[in-house]
């Protein structure tokens, strides 16, 4: 339960009060998530793939996570880009794609986002951080 915890579930989890779906939803999502964050995720493709259909999965994922599905894999493809950077991957085309997005533009913006600085500003932080530059 901690790994859900970590990932964003907001519901209390009280197995015999009936939260127990919500966190076989949460399961299913992350693990989803885990296995395919290289490839294209849609909203409607998880939701197909876990049988809901796409209306009830956003309802359900933002009650869950009290936020949209988009943005939470959003967090989750950085957080593994990041990942790979301290890694030792330098190819931000390579991290892109390792992550699901084609597109190293809209990558290095999304990335700029959510912390701060461009892919390749992190690369060389952390490389000095690391005492490598």
């Amino acid at each position: 339960l901690s790994q859900i915890y970590r990932f964003g579930l907001t519901e209390a989890v009280d197995i015999s009060g009936g939260y127990y779906k919500n966190v076989l939803f949460a399961r299913e999502v992350i693990n989803y998530i885990e296995d395919h964050i290289s490839d294209r995720i849609t909203t409607r493709g998880i939701a197909d793939a876990i049988s809901y259909s796409e209306a009830y999965f956003c309802r359900l994922f933002r009650k869950v996570f009290n936020r949209s599905f988009i943005d939470y894999l959003n967090d989750c493809r950085i957080n593994k880009s990041i990942s790979l950077i301290e890694s030792g991957v330098e190819n931000i085309s390579e991290i892109s794609n390792s992550v699901g997005i084609g597109n190293c533009s809209y990558f290095a913006k999304l990335f700029r986002g959510r912390t701060g600085c461009l892919p390749s500003e992190y690369i060389i932080e952390f490389k000095y951080k690391i005492g490598k530059l």
